[in-house]
């Protein structure tokens, strides 16, 4: 109770009342806000959906298409792992609000890809294997001490969100527009910075990156 209460004062960003009338006020304000929060995550959830159920119909399809050979088992269990990354997203504890909005693209974007692993697995695996560079370094990023500092949280974001629009990029073939323009020298550059010393996200565990 006391969690909910605090994030429902915080959220409203509302000064200490004082009286009955600004207790009335602080009331008022946070059941509007709620009520928004709530029509906006039904929103999401709705293009969540469907665009999780198409991925899963394909992941189940691939998967029962007869002998599987080790490579395609590994690219499925890969596939369905990564599915399961974006379910659980949605309760992630470090899952921003922008990243919850985005869901529905990046699961129509990431069907793009589950159908690229089957049509075209040999350049499916070059491509993933690009991918998979950016986010292990992701992975090392926030593990550094001061990750959590508020400067070095929203560089990681952003480090993360240019790696989705990449992903997207990179299998979606144009059928899933992107955000923002990505490229694989700003991404570079994006984790050079998230890594270094001048970053502040250095860490000597993971200089052999």
């Amino acid at each position: 109770l006391e969690t909910l209460f605090g994030e429902i004062v915080l959220m409203v960003d509302y000064a200490a009342p004082e009286d009955a009338e600004g207790f009335e006020g602080l009331k008022k304000t946070a059941e509007a806000r709620l009520a928004q929060a709530g029509t906006r995550a039904l929103g999401i959830l709705s293009g969540v959906a469907p665009e999780y159920a198409t991925c899963s119909r394909l992941l189940d399809k691939y998967g029962a298409a007869g002998a599987l050979t080790a490579a395609m088992k590994a690219r499925l269990d890969d596939l369905s792992g990564k599915l399961r990354q974006y379910r659980e997203g949605l309760v992630a504890p470090m899952a921003t609000s922008d990243r919850i909005e985005q869901l529905p693209r990046y699961l129509r974007a990431f069907a793009c890809r589950i159908q690229a692993a089957n049509d075209k697995p040999l350049r499916y695996e070059e491509r993933r294997a690009q991918l998979h560079e950016y986010r292990s370094a992701l992975c090392r990023a926030r593990g550094a001490p001061d990750a959590a500092l508020p400067e070095n949280a929203r560089r990681l974001d952003e480090l993360e969100a240019m790696i989705e629009e990449y992903a997207i990029a990179l299998f979606a073939d144009g059928k899933v527009s992107l955000r923002f323009p990505v490229s694989e020298q700003r991404l570079q550059k994006c984790k050079d910075e998230c890594l270094s010393e001048e970053g502040r996200f250095a860490n000597r565990l993971y200089d052999h990156l």
